[in-house]
């Protein structure tokens, strides 16, 4: 479920190629260069309430060398909601609301419920942390560099996110975000959870302090709808 999630997630710009060619900066070159990026992400989404942007996913299964492709739409609205419904190709719909989280899946009938720690020990979304998360608390949870591969497309730059906590991180070790540096956004999520799977994410139409009605966050689903636990 929360593999499935990230969304997040989430994007349709043209896919950034990663260079042959050499990197255009490393981190032995430039070692705060990834903490001054960070900062000014946070700095400049510091007023930012509201989120709503448009996914194009692709989840490759290294065990199976199996594909899947998805897309869909999510919402956010800070400290704790969070939404994204899955249109293609097959509807699917995931709420976090007060660190509980339900995936519904429509043709089944059928909501799967997590609770997820809070408090100090809250994870982190891996899509969230692209828009400017609290560089202390990335910190916390990621061990963050240069990647040593840098798109070849100009103002680009792609940061990597080593999780130091799996818990925390949704059981995604890795973390590689790439990111228009004029624009101070992220356009790209490649993440490897902890079965090797590899889920890239691009994002598009990104809409911060969007009007979002209260009732896009309600967990509703029909009377015949199945709850289960782990």
């Amino acid at each position: 479920m929360l593999a499935r999630l990230t969304l997040l997630i989430l994007l349709c710009v043209p896919m950034i190629s990663f260079a042959q060619d050499a990197p255009r900066a490393s981190a032995s070159e430039t070692p705060d260069r990834a903490q001054e990026f960070l900062a000014k992400m946070e700095e400049k989404n510091a007023n930012v309430e509201t989120l709503n942007a448009k996914f194009f996913q692709i989840r490759r299964n290294v065990m199976f060398d199996e594909t899947f492709e998805s897309s869909g739409e999510f919402w956010y609205k800070k400290p704790d909601l969070f939404r994204c419904d899955y249109d293609d190709p097959s509807p699917a719909k995931f709420y976090l609301v007060d660190n509980t989280g339900y995936f519904y899946t429509p043709e089944n009938e059928h909501v799967e419920k997590l609770q997820l720690p809070k408090g100090d020990d809250a994870p982190i979304h891996g899509m969230l942390v692209g828009f400017g998360v609290s560089v202390d608390l990335i910190n916390e949870v990621f061990e963050v560099s240069l990647s040593d591969e840098q798109p070849k497309r100009k103002n680009m730059l792609a940061l990597t996110f080593d999780s130091k906590d799996m818990e925390r991180s949704l059981q995604f070790s890795r973390i590689t975000i790439i990111f228009d540096e004029k624009a101070l956004e992220p356009v790209r999520l490649v993440m490897i959870d902890q079965s090797e799977d590899i889920i890239e994410i691009d994002i598009k139409k990104i809409k911060p302090n969007a009007q979002i009605d209260a009732s896009r966050f309600e967990p509703k689903f029909p009377p015949n709808t199945t709850i289960t636990e782990p």
